[in-house]
């Protein structure tokens, strides 16, 4: 009976980081979905869905997962946009700095 408790409460302790680590797993392989979508369309037809988007971090992560002309390509249309895509554009780019130093350091566990 003793080991049976103990052995449910080392499952119960292990359980966030499990719930974690697949809701991490989860949001990637919807992230590279999007990405690899995203990379089939016209980069004027992106910078139109960049500007939709209302959280500079997740437009990070998408082009994070797209290869770099492609993500180029998207960024110079935006550069060259408006002021409002301009500056979309920088805070696009400053979230994807943070985006990768955070992907590339994460420990894998987490």
């Amino acid at each position: 009976m003793t080991n049976r408790i103990n052995q449910t409460s080392l499952n119960l302790s292990n359980s966030p980081e499990s719930a974690r680590s697949q809701i991490k797993e989860t949001e990637m392989k919807q992230l590279r979905k999007t990405a690899a979508m995203l990379t089939n369309m016209y980069p004027p037809d992106v910078a139109v869905m960049l500007r939709e988007q209302s959280n500079p971090i997740q437009s990070a992560k998408l082009l994070y997962y797209m290869q770099t002309l492609e993500r180029t390509k998207i960024m110079s249309e935006l550069n060259n946009g408006t002021e409002q895509d301009k500056e979309l554009a920088k805070k696009i780019l400053e979230a994807l700095i943070r985006v990768e130093e955070d992907i590339q350091f994460a420990p894998d566990d987490q």
